[in-house]
């Protein structure tokens, strides 16, 4: 069944995803790729404000990025 993306903007719905976000099979795996490939000496991450936050915050507390 399609779901609305008007969904996300419920925030038990938000809510719901971030209590199994971090049980999706190899999850963890992808974001330790992504952290491995921002280079030593960026500076500023962009973030479009497209999702919960979390991944952004994983980013800021594995880097040197002044936040």
């Amino acid at each position: 069944m399609y779901r609305s993306s008007d969904e996300w903007s419920d925030p038990d719905h938000s809510l719901n995803y971030l209590q199994y976000a971090d049980s999706f099979p190899h999850r963890n795996e992808g974001e330790a790729i992504l952290l491995e490939n921002i280079p030593a000496n960026a500076t500023r991450i962009l973030d479009i404000g497209s999702g919960s936050g979390r991944l952004i915050k994983m980013i800021k507390e594995n880097s040197q990025i002044r936040h």
